[in-house]
């Protein structure tokens, strides 16, 4: 048995409530007498054919279909009334005539209690089991859908609800949040779901709103827009607020997003920017002060300490040559993570820096390598180093060390290479030996003279070249292919062919400023063999004599020669 109830609300003067059996409703359908089995209360507002006394609750046995012919033709409208089914021609004041609810000017008073539904309201709809079967196309609690036609003018709202709090509460903290619209989807239940992506079942939502945009030169298509004014000082001010509630206790197993951006399959394009800071034709909403992302820690009821495993993480993405990861007017990141300072910079030339507030350092880095992979800075205290490391970064040795005092912004020493590694250094023009105390004055400099002599001199140096890192070749005089080994001109071997001609030792040489001076001595036999240079002297070419005998197949001869 099906009960129905219908309630149609007007002003509560003296109502009246009898039940009738097989009673005639007047003239609309008089052949049907009222002879049904439920009751169903049916207000009654000026029926001339009433079977009840005056305006009152007449209470009759009859069916639905009937209820609903009666009340289009025989419910007058009264200041406070449900309209039923009628085309409404709006004009001047809307009145209750020109609504299908309306209800004005009406108050609320009292200490209700929630019904069995939870919710106290005075618009209270309790659908307490839904067993209907529409199927795909599903079933709405409330539905409302406007189709502004031709010749239309103004705005249209789908649905208007204005919360104005216009007086303070009963005492301090008594009054609640204040809400114009608030949306609860409830998934109590489980739809047939198992584990596994395909095999789960059911989805709940909070709020969907949706925008379908089929107007060309439209001026916009905006999903959801939310305004926020501010009249007064307040303690916390957000355009949009998410909450994990108290009780959420689960991550998505396969996506786990507060902010999601998607596209449905069939999507015919993508979107320009997934959140864009400004708009063509709206005011910039940031001051000098702001901070466009960032975040905050809590500071009541108690302070936290925010942590999360990555900042930004943009590895999903492939982005694009001629783009960028990241793109700054002072610095970019390229698709391939490579780092530029003052790429994307429009005017002034930019500074990259990397600060660090215990122990700053950059690293120039190639991977696979099992050593020498990473070449690293590091600044201490006082102290900027240069290393080279291990790809790893855990051994490094010192290439180049700067300290200065910590006080003031004077270098107190530089350090070339390490003592572990003992490099070779190759200088060009003058060294600067500030400090270097020579035999009776003070020597800043050390040069080589006419004669190729290295003297400590409290001159610069003319930029000459007293040796180079070039070896010489063996033209003649040590065998037919002798070989020469060592770091350049100032000492190098020169070991002789097991078979040729053995003499005069003949040196192609790197090009000298005006010549070369060299000697050259020969320790493999017992009594050592010295040679010394002859003929004239050339800027690429030395001959040297020997002094006392020949050098022998297979014999080292050590060469020293110094340029001027």
């Amino acid at each position: 048995m099906k009960r129905w109830l219908l309630l149609l609300i007007v002003p509560m003067t003296a109502w009246g409530q009898n039940t009738q059996t097989g009673v005639t409703i007047g003239a609309l359908n008089t052949a049907q007498p009222l002879s049904y089995s439920d009751n169903v209360p049916v207000w009654q507002a000026g029926n001339p054919n009433a079977q009840c006394a005056t305006n009152g609750q007449c209470t009759f046995k009859t069916t639905m279909a009937m209820i609903a012919a009666y009340s289009a033709a025989n419910i007058t409208i009264s200041p406070s009334q449900i309209n039923y089914s009628q085309n409404i021609a709006f004009s001047g004041a809307q009145t209750a005539a020109t609504s299908y609810l309306f209800q004005s000017g009406v108050q609320l008073s009292g200490t209700p209690t929630a019904p069995a539904s939870g919710q106290i309201s005075p618009f209270n709809i309790y659908i307490v089991n839904d067993a209907a079967t529409p199927g795909a196309a599903g079933l709405s609690g409330m539905s409302l859908i406007e189709r502004p036609g031709t010749g239309y003018t103004g705005g249209r709202n789908g649905l208007f609800v204005e919360n104005f709090i216009v007086g303070a509460p009963a005492s301090l903290g008594a009054g609640g949040p204040m809400t114009a619209g608030n949306f609860l989807g409830n998934l109590g239940a489980n739809q047939g779901g198992t584990s596994g992506y395909a095999n789960s079942q059911g989805s709940v939502w909070g709020l969907v709103g949706g925008v379908i945009q089929n107007s060309p030169y439209a001026s916009q298509a905006i999903a959801e827009e939310l305004d926020l004014t501010v009249l007064a000082t307040t303690a916390r001010k957000n355009g949009l607020l998410i909450v994990q509630a108290a009780g959420d206790v689960n991550r998505g197993t396969y996506n786990d997003a507060a902010i999601d951006i998607d596209s449905q399959a069939g999507a015919g394009t993508t979107w320009l920017r997934g959140i864009s800071f400004g708009d063509y034709d709206q005011a910039w909403s940031f001051g000098a002060d702001s901070t466009l992302i960032g975040a905050v820690q809590r500071t009541l009821p108690s302070t936290n300490s925010p942590i999360a495993l990555n900042g930004v993480d943009f590895r999903a993405v492939a982005f694009q040559s001629g783009g960028y990861a990241f793109a700054s007017t002072g610095f970019t990141v390229g698709p391939d993570g490579t780092l530029i300072a003052g790429a994307a910079a429009t005017g002034a030339t930019s500074t990259l820096m990397v600060e660090n507030a215990t122990n700053p350092q950059q690293d120039w880095w190639r991977t696979g390598l099992t050593n020498g992979g990473r070449f690293n800075a590091v600044v201490g205290n006082g102290t900027w180093t240069l290393r080279a490391c291990n790809d790893a970064g855990g051994t490094c040795d010192n290439a180049i060390v700067v300290t200065r005092s910590t006080t003031a912004p004077t270098l107190s020493s530089i350090a070339y290479g390490n003592s572990t590694d003992n490099p070779a250094h190759n200088f060009y023009g003058s060294v600067n030996l500030n400090g270097v105390t020579g035999a009776g004055s003070s020597s800043k400099y050390v040069c080589a003279d006419s004669s190729g002599n290295v003297l400590p001199q409290t001159t610069p140096c003319s930029n000459v070249l007293i040796g180079s890192s070039t070896l010489p070749t063996v033209t003649s005089g040590a065998g037919n292919t002798p070989t020469v080994a060592g770091n350049g001109t100032f000492f190098f071997a020169v070991t002789a062919d097991s078979a040729g001609t053995m003499g005069t030792l003949v040196l192609s040489m790197p090009a000298a400023p005006i010549d070369w001076e060299c000697t050259a001595i020969d320790r493999t036999p017992s009594t050592p063999v010295v040679g010394t240079q002859q003929g004239a002297l050339s800027t690429n070419t030395v001959t040297i004599k020997w002094l006392n005998g020949t050098p022998s197949h297979s014999d080292v001869i050590s060469v020293t020669c110094l340029a001027r």
